[in-house]
């Protein structure tokens, strides 16, 4: 004989289904935070070489204000997520008919602000009327049927100048997991003069521990790294970097005894990267970089005894060369990769 559900279990289920498969709430806060974030086009730019590798980062600004939510924003290229080439502010409100609007606002001496959205109070030193207004710039977005937001710019009001253009034109959408951004410049006869060709850019939400982009150039450094011979080993073990850090423990064992050891953590902070050496749990020195690529790293403190400048270069066998120095005086250290490392 079948078996029948409860009534109530029946609908209990039912709602909990429903529930779940219901998009969020179309609403401001819900919009703001799926703005917010570090985003990349690196998928979209391996499978097609029409897209470029893009780093978006978005985050809040003046959260006490109530006539927001504010975000900043910047766009970069990866391989040059120092030197932004767009950065702009948002402001986000509800029309109250269905629709919301990110007016869009250009920075006065942007490029002094490059790199802000890593501090923890981003455009502390601007308000709102240093701001220049990118009239007719703002999109207009209206929540769909699957949560997301879709909209864009109205018309041709939107001023740009870049390649010969007349005015520019966005379409976006935005969800919990991408936003999608097409933005295209057309001369006044309305041929095309810059952006993608065959639809909009696709960014996808990083993880939130994802390494910040000075930190990740130092990625080639993790591992167990060593030197020396049976009985006397030197070794230098980088953990991979994950947010604003790496961290390193060094120790020296000679003879079967430890004789030294070293805790080293490489932070990227607003202003730059920084080697922070803790030597046999003594207290440490700080050491800003001074030259950070993808394969060379040097940071100096002149205000230190010694060192003064420690450095570490990737070497084509495929080790380390590290080195410390300062007063005249130079030590070189040649790692080699740990076996089974």
């Amino acid at each position: 004989m079948a078996r029948l559900v409860p009534l109530s279990c029946a609908l209990a289920a039912w709602l909990s289904l429903a529930l779940a498969a219901a998009p969020a709430r179309a609403d401001l806060p819900t919009l703001a935070r799926w703005l917010s974030g570090s985003f990349s086009s690196a998928a979209q730019a391996d499978a097609d070489t029409n897209y470029f590798d893009i780093r978006l980062r978005v985050v809040p600004v003046w959260t006490a204000r109530t006539d927001g939510p504010w975000l900043y924003v910047e766009q970069a290229t990866a391989t040059a997520q120092d030197k932004p080439y767009r950065q702009r502010v948002y402001r986000l409100h509800d029309g109250g008919d269905g629709t919301f609007t990110s007016e869009v606002f250009a920075l006065p001496g942007a490029r002094r602000f490059a790199g802000a959205w890593r501090q923890a109070q981003p455009l502390a030193a601007l308000t709102p009327d240093s701001l220049l207004v990118r009239e007719g710039c703002a999109v207009e977005l209206r929540p769909g049927a699957d949560g997301r937001f879709t909209g864009g710019t109205v018309g041709q009001a939107c001023a740009s100048d870049l390649r010969g253009a007349a005015y520019a034109t966005s379409e976006v959408t935005v969800g919990p997991d991408r936003i999608e951004s097409w933005d295209r410049g057309f001369a006044a006869d309305g041929t095309q003069a810059w952006g993608a060709t065959e639809g909009g850019y696709v960014f996808v939400r990083e993880p939130a521990d994802a390494p910040w982009p000075l930190i990740a150039r130092a990625a080639w450094l993790a591992g167990t790294w060593e030197m020396g011979q049976p009985g006397n080993v030197t070794e230098e073990h980088w953990q991979a970097p994950r947010g604003n850090a790496m961290i390193a423990v060094s120790r020296t064992v000679a003879g079967g005894r430890l004789t030294w050891f070293e805790t080293v953590v490489l932070r990227e902070t607003p202003t730059g990267l920084v080697y922070e050496a803790h030597p046999s749990g003594q207290p440490g020195g700080s050491f800003p970089a001074v030259t950070v690529t993808d394969s060379l790293l040097v940071f100096e403190n002149l205000e230190h005894d010694f060192p003064q400048r420690i450095g570490y270069r990737r070497v084509a066998d495929g080790g380390v060369a590290a080195w410390i120095e300062g007063g005249g005086k130079r030590v070189e250290f040649s790692y080699r990769r740990a076996e089974g490392n």
